[in-house]
């Protein structure tokens, strides 16, 4: 007869919470002191809010997998954002030189 061990359920478990904090993030485009959108700012701003909310995990090895993957996307969303912004001040006829991608 075989014995089966099954170690980590409680690591497995914590995944809904993880996503659930990780929903709780809310974040908008910075902006530099001259109005124009400042990607690096939003991107670092997001990391640290993800990595806040996943610190309470940090003793579950799945932790640094659901960061980095939420980092991703959230990095996606923010640059399509930027890029709507960017549509929607061109086409008002806004300037916006030195804004780049």
């Amino acid at each position: 007869m075989f014995e089966v061990r099954v170690t980590g359920l409680e690591h497995i478990n914590q995944l809904s919470e993880m996503v659930a904090a990780l929903q709780r993030i809310q974040f908008k485009l910075l902006r530099n002191s001259s109005g124009q959108i400042d990607l690096e700012g939003s991107m670092r701003e997001m990391e640290q809010a993800v990595d806040r909310e996943l610190q309470q995990f940090s003793h579950n090895p799945l932790a640094k997998q659901v960061g980095d993957a939420a980092k991703q996307q959230f990095r996606e969303q923010i640059l399509k954002h930027a890029i709507e912004s960017r549509s929607r001040l061109h086409s008002s006829g806004f300037p916006i030189s030195g804004f780049h991608l």
